[in-house]
């Protein structure tokens, strides 16, 4: 998942822009994240990992950014994903 996340994510930056020392990922980011490990992870299409995630993935994020920041810490990330995932095998079958 780390490769996947450092692809995804962005430096982030204080409230006057600066750069903050911490990689964030962006709730655009972590869809397009998230596609591409459910895909790679248990080998299906893509509009069947994007099923998936319509009815699960809004939950979870405000699980996360629980300030409506639209973006996560990538620490967070994995947890999230994980969270994310918790479910799949259900619904894979």
């Amino acid at each position: 998942m780390q490769t996947v996340f450092s692809q995804y994510s962005k430096p982030g930056t204080d409230k006057r822009g600066n750069p903050n020392g911490y990689d964030v990922l962006t709730k655009d980011n972590a869809i397009l994240a998230s596609i591409d490990i459910i895909c790679k992870w248990n080998d299906l299409p893509e509009p069947n990992a994007k099923k998936y995630l319509d009815d699960r993935f809004e939950k979870t994020w405000s699980k996360f950014d629980v300030n409506n920041q639209g973006f996560i810490d990538v620490s967070e990330a994995f947890q999230f994903e994980r969270q994310l995932m918790g479910t799949f095998s259900i619904m894979a079958e």
